[in-house]
């Protein structure tokens, strides 16, 4: 993904996304691929290493996904809130622009160069009309196997897997089930906006109205703050830094070291952010070792 590039349309390949089409998002003990079709396709949970719970990037159709998109998405194009994690995907549509912001989202106060856990278990989705009423579809489809049932106020899903017996989903929309997955289709008038919460830690109460603003704003302000420590100069210093922070959401929060940034299949089978998924590294290997230095000397 190139940070800020101009909208332009969205092309499947034989069902699938290209890698480049997807943007990162991460909060130190798992992360998630967001494409620029609105739809989340990679999240493992818990951890990074654990068994994915979408995994449509890899099977479109048992691999499950996560998706908010105008019913005709004519362009669209991805950024990251400055100096943070937090995405921004645009999605065009003749009748207005949906804009989706998607995060993991960060504890108040969470401090990224300490060494304990600073995310909530948390995946939050955001989305807002812009300039037109957009008409709008929306479904969670987990992989294949994994069973839902609903809750006074919201969604129950049984993942047994990694110590982790359950994630939970809040929407401020009305999810209707059918088959494997939930669904909505409605009309996002100009200005209004929709929630999803999408949580997995067993401490988690299921909210009437979670406080979206203030958990992005806590999480953006926890990766700023961190950020602002980088050492980057020069033409390349938002590239690097960029690149420190993309590293920064892969170093697991307790143990340390960062997860590779390019594609491998670890000896124990178990998953990593990008597994064997084709990825091409052009001509910035020096950036991406500048970047790496920039960053462990933010530590």
């Amino acid at each position: 993904m190139i940070t800020g590039a101009p909208a332009r349309p969205v092309v499947n390949q034989d069902g699938y996304l290209p890698i480049e089409d997807h943007g990162l998002i991460g909060d130190g003990s798992t992360c998630a691929l967001v494409g620029r079709d609105g739809a989340i396709t990679w999240l493992c949970l818990p951890e990074f290493d654990s068994p994915p719970f979408l995994a449509g990037i890899l099977d479109a159709e048992s691999g499950g996904r996560f998706e908010i998109a105008p019913v005709r998405t004519l362009a669209s194009s991805q950024r990251y809130t400055e100096d943070s994690c937090v995405l921004v995907t645009s999605l065009v549509s003749d009748r207005g622009v949906l804009q989706v912001t998607d995060g993991l989202t960060l504890r108040a106060g969470a401090d990224l160069s300490e060494p304990v856990p600073a995310g909530r278990s948390e995946l939050l989705r955001h989305a807002r009309a812009v300039g037109g009423d957009v008409p709008l579809r929306i479904s969670l489809i987990p992989k294949t196997g994994v069973t839902f049932d609903t809750l006074a106020t919201g969604w129950r899903f049984d993942w047994r897997q990694d110590g982790v017996h359950e994630v939970y989903l809040w929407s401020s929309v009305e999810l209707i089930p059918d088959g494997r997955g939930l669904y909505a289709e409605l009309t996002l008038r100009a200005g209004e906006t929709l929630t999803m919460v999408l949580h997995w830690s067993g401490r988690f109460r299921l909210r009437q109205h979670p406080e979206s603003k203030k958990l992005i704003d806590q999480t953006v302000y926890a990766w700023r703050r961190w950020a602002s420590n980088l050492d980057c100069e020069g033409s390349q210093a938002e590239l690097m830094k960029r690149s420190a922070l993309t590293l920064k959401m892969l170093d697991h929060a307790e143990t340390g070291p960062s997860w590779p940034p390019l594609p491998l299949r670890c000896r124990s089978g178990r998953n990593v952010p990008e597994l064997g998924l084709p990825v091409h590294m052009g001509a910035r290997r020096l950036v991406l070792q500048l970047c790496v230095q920039a960053h462990w000397r933010s530590q």
